[in-house]
This record gives C-alpha cells, sequence and structure tokens, in this order.
C-alpha cells in the first residue's frame, strides 16, 4: 500500500498496488483538512467498480461505476443536503439513454435522452411546479423540431 503525504505531514492518498499498476480501493484526501475526497476502486491499473466523491462536510457528492477504465451505467450528483441533483447513464463512458436534472427541492428540472453521447430525443424542460416550460426534439445531437 502506497500511501501520499501533504508537506505538512497530512495524509493525501492511500495506494494500493499489485504487480506495479493501482490495485484495490484507492483513496484521496484534502492536503488541508484530511478529509476524504474521493474513493475508487482500481484492478490491473483501470478503474473498475465504483467512485465515490465527497463534499468537505463528508456527506456524498456523487457516485458512478467504471469498467475497464470507462463510466458504465448509473451516475449520481448529488446537492450536500443529500437531494438528488443529476442521475444520468453510460455506455463506454458515452452518455446513454435517459438523463435527468432536479432542482434543489428534487423535482424534476429537465430530462433528455441521449444516443451515443449525443441528445437524441424530446428534451423536456420543467418549473419548480412540473409544468413543461420547454421542449424540443434532437436527432443525432441535432434539434429538429
Amino acid at each position: 500500500m502506497g500511501k501520499l503525504y501533504s508537506t505538512k505531514g497530512i495524509l493525501v492518498g492511500e495506494f494500493p498496488f499489485k504487480n506495479d499498476m493501482l490495485d484495490g480501493l484507492v483513496k484521496k484526501y484534502n492536503e488541508i483538512t484530511g478529509k476524504l475526497e474521493i474513493e475508487s476502486t482500481y484492478k490491473n491499473g483501470k478503474g473498475e467498480g465504483l467512485l465515490k466523491a465527497y463534499y468537505p462536510s463528508g456527506k456524498l457528492k456523487s457516485e458512478e461505476n467504471y469498467k475497464n477504465d470507462l463510466r458504465e451505467g448509473l451516475q449520481k450528483e448529488y446537492y450536500e443536503n443529500g437531494v438528488l441533483k443529476v442521475e444520468r447513464f453510460y455506455k463506454n463512458d458515452k452518455l446513454e439513454g435517459i438523463s435527468k436534472i432536479y432542482y434543489p427541492s428534487g423535482k424534476l428540472q429537465v430530462e433528455v435522452n441521449f444516443k451515443d453521447n449525443e441528445a437524441d430525443g424530446i428534451f423536456r424542460e420543467y418549473d419548480e411546479t412540473g409544468k413543461i416550460i420547454n421542449q424540443e426534439t434532437y436527432k443525432n445531437g441535432q434539434l429538429i423540431d
């Protein structure tokens, strides 16, 4: 296990190695406060599994999955109070499927479909009451309606 310290002696990283490659749970800490900022899993030197990022308060900021060093599956971001902020899906590190953005209240603000990392389908924007305030149609990243 490799460990990295700041010039002030604060632990800023833990890096497990196997055969000279990152392998296991990597942790990165704030160099001033020493609080955990990021933890991610590596296998044979590549991101593999869940990556979590944290606010300075220690609360979860985001989580995303990696497969063979590429984002894969559901990614979520949170407001510091724990309310879901963004959810989106990745396939081979490209946006794929419906992405949603939420107001701090937790109500849906935007939803849009992605195909191969480009907007593809109906984009909808809502006000805080749930009323649609904007709607557009995209195909291969191009606005068509």
